[in-house]
């Protein structure tokens, strides 16, 4: 057989392996870091999210956030982006804590 070949099999029953025993758990480290982030986002209480995309869009988000994480308030101001990067300077220049999340396209 020659190495491509062989190296190719090697990935496919890797591949195969994963499928079948699921692939392996988050490490500790990575778990612990989610762990202080959700007890950091608890501790804030709420989101607000600046952006230019469509209600819509921005409802089943939330929707779907605050399943997950329903001890966080979901806030969202929708304009275009000029209105949105404009809101987004002014208020980091009122408060200490400028918007931590945005999406302008």
């Amino acid at each position: 057989m020659n190495r491509r070949f062989r190296k190719a099999c090697l990935l496919l029953v890797t591949a195969i392996f994963l499928l079948l025993i699921g692939f392996p758990r988050v490490s500790t480290a990575e778990d612990d870091h989610t762990g202080k982030l959700i007890g950091g986002a608890k501790k804030e209480a709420s989101l607000v999210w600046y952006t230019s995309t469509s209600t819509e869009d921005i409802k089943r988000l939330f929707d779907a956030f605050t399943k997950r994480y329903p001890f966080i308030k979901t806030e969202f101001f929708n304009a275009g982006s000029a209105r949105v990067f404009n809101r987004i300077l002014n208020e980091s220049r009122m408060s200490p804590a400028p918007a931590k999340f945005s999406l302008i396209s």
